[in-house]
């Protein structure tokens, strides 16, 4: 692993600990744990793909949500991260929410057309959703799966995965950011605004 992948990996703890001090300003929070969490599992994509790391939260059924998501490069530049709050009824309505975002944000920009993307979440139900429109119980989600389905096939260079939730650190921060309402956000890196 090169230097420049330690030191943006270090930029992500330190991005995700400072909206952590922001945003959840009276609660424990190890940030010990925290930063081992966020460094220890992320897998980088192969070289010319990019990964877009989401996660969905509920604080209950029905409740309130958020999702969360973090898209970064091969050598673990973050390109884009989003936090939004979300009312749904139940966990697996935000994860595939969150996935939903993903796919949204890679049509609306025009320098990812030509990039291939993984997505991937901690949700496997989410997962089987989104990649099987035929599977699905749950009629809440249908139009997004539909919709899911649409922008895959019109884009093609997605990819849809599931993965532990140990490797999903710095997008359940967000997503739990986002359940607790504490403003929305998406932020494009330098090479992404505008485009």
């Amino acid at each position: 692993m090169g230097l420049e992948a330690v030191d943006s990996k270090y930029t992500v703890v330190e991005e995700a600990v400072t909206i952590l001090q922001l945003n959840m300003r009276e609660r424990c929070v190890d940030q010990s744990i925290l930063k081992r969490s966020l460094l220890e599992e992320w897998v980088p994509p192969s070289v010319g793909r990019l990964k877009f790391n989401v996660d969905g939260s509920a604080r209950g059924k029905p409740s309130n949500g958020g999702i969360g998501g973090v898209l970064k490069d091969a050598s673990g530049v973050v390109l884009c991260r989003f936090s939004f709050f979300v009312r749904m009824r139940d966990s697996n309505e935000a994860e595939i929410l969150a996935i939903h975002k993903a796919c949204e944000l890679h049509e609306s920009r025009v320098a990812l057309w030509n990039k291939e993307i993984d997505i991937i979440s901690d949700s496997l139900v989410a997962v089987l959703w989104a990649n099987d429109s035929k599977g699905f119980g749950n009629l809440r989600v249908v139009d997004l799966v539909y919709d899911i389905k649409t922008i895959l096939e019109r884009v093609g260079r997605i990819t849809i995965s599931y993965n532990l939730r140990n490797t999903n650190s710095y997008a359940e921060i967000l997503s739990k950011r986002g359940s607790n309402m504490e403003g929305d956000f998406l932020i494009w890196g330098l090479g992404m605004r505008g485009r």
